[in-house]
Order: C-alpha cells, then sequence, then structure tokens
C-alpha cells in the first residue's frame, strides 16, 4: 500500500506534499515519510508546491534540493521563483567578447 493512499484528499484539487514527492522524486521509505509529514506542519502548502515545480523545472529533483528552497523562504521570505538568477558562465559568449575587444585594440 502506499503512504498516499491514507494522506491523499481526495476532495482536494490540489495534490498533497506525498502526491508531489512520488510524481516527481519517486517511492517514500518510511524515514522519507516522517520528513514529508513535518515540512507538511512546517510550510505552507503553496510554498511546497511551488518548491517542487521549481526543482522540477530545475532538473533538481531531490528532497535536499527542495528543502533547501522551503529554507531560504522561512528565513528570507517567499519568493515565486519567477527572479531569475544570475547568467551562468558562458565560454562561447567569453570568447566572442575577448575578439572584440582585440578587434578594437587591433584598430
Amino acid at each position: 500500500m502506499k503512504v498516499t493512499a491514507t494522506r491523499y484528499h481526495m476532495n482536494s484539487k490540489q495534490p498533497n506534499i506525498f502526491k508531489l514527492y512520488e510524481d516527481n522524486i519517486g517511492f517514500i521509505v518510511p524515514m522519507m515519510r516522517d520528513i514529508l509529514l513535518d515540512a507538511e506542519q512546517e510550510y505552507p502548502e503553496a510554498w511546497i508546491q511551488r518548491a517542487f515545480q521549481l526543482a522540477v523545472k530545475r532538473n533538481a529533483r531531490n528532497w535536499s534540493y527542495i528543502q533547501a528552497i522551503l529554507e531560504r523562504w522561512k528565513t528570507s521570505g517567499f519568493d515565486s521563483g519567477n527572479v531569475k538568477r544570475k547568467r551562468e558562465y558562458n565560454a562561447d559568449d567569453e570568447r566572442a567578447k575577448l575578439r572584440e575587444s582585440w578587434a578594437k585594440l587591433q584598430k
């Protein structure tokens, strides 16, 4: 029997934390069940759902990543995750900038 069978709210259109975990990360082991229950009590449902969405979007499908998002929101305040992250380093862009600079110097 799945853990979600006892905790899933049939009247709710929103999935609970167990459904989110199973759908996006994997099977729930007993220890993880306790961790998820604690998180469900500690964080608002909207935060949990949004943290799962961000983890999936960023291809970081693990509880540690989701928990880090929730902890950050708890200490710094909730953000919807729509804030753009600093642009990651791109070697091709860097090379193009260097070529431009070099070309200007040669003129």
